[in-house]
């Protein structure tokens, strides 16, 4: 069985502790991406705007309304200390090739993952994949959240498919509080013993890795 001890153990949890320190990364060995928070510099400004106003994003994200400066600042003004809005960079370099989020709930110890975005010309290399391998293993071994949930849009094949190979869970469709006008919505799970038992094992497959991240900076 888990072992809760290690919890009650924190008074700050971990994800609370990287959004306020510079220059935190999360990084694994001989791994191409990396991640570090996003901020409200006007560099990573203009690059999620640019990316949240893209046809591809458009087609994914639930909201349908214009990113603009204003409003990307004040989403990341409005998080959580616990939240993490991450940017994904290639391993050794400073630019970001994309993004995604956990909103995380202490409480219930679960956090919802989304935002993943790829910029366009780093796709088909299978960064995506890698890059929510990373975080479901931040989500678990890390953070020690119990569960991490998603929900997306039935016609976004591409992004379902992904999740299913990462070992998502679908538990239905158009469940309530998890709909969308933009069309049905699946709603997938990822709990712990889930990852204990598979997750782990299709990410060091994938990647033929033992090694474990680690926060670094």
């Amino acid at each position: 069985s888990r072992d809760y001890s290690r919890h009650r153990s924190r008074s700050r949890s971990p994800a609370s502790r990287l959004s306020h320190k510079a220059g935190a990364m999360l990084t694994l060995p001989g791994s191409r991406v990396r991640f570090r928070p996003i901020s409200d510099s006007w560099s990573d400004t203009v690059q999620v705007v640019s990316w949240r106003n893209s046809p591809a994003a458009r087609a994914s994200f639930f909201e349908l309304a214009i990113v603009t400066p204003d409003s990307h600042r004040a989403f990341l003004a409005g998080r959580r200390a616990d939240d993490l809005i991450l940017g994904i960079e290639l391993a050794g370099g400073s630019e970001l090739i994309g993004m995604l989020s956990l909103t995380i709930d202490r409480e219930k110890r679960a956090a919802e993952y989304g935002r993943l975005f790829i910029d366009p010309a780093y796709q088909g290399q299978g960064l995506a994949k890698e890059s929510e391998f990373l975080i479901l293993w931040a989500g678990f071994e890390w953070l020690r959240l119990d569960e991490l949930w998603l929900d997306a849009l039935i016609y976004n094949q591409a992004v379902l498919t992904l999740h299913d190979r990462t070992g998502w869970i679908r538990t239905g469709v158009d469940l309530d509080g998890h709909r969308s006008e933009r069309g049905p919505v699946v709603h997938m799970e990822y709990p712990w013993d889930r990852w204990k038992m598979i997750g782990r094992r299709r990410y060091q497959a994938a990647f033929e890795r033992v090694e474990l991240p680690e926060w670094t900076g």
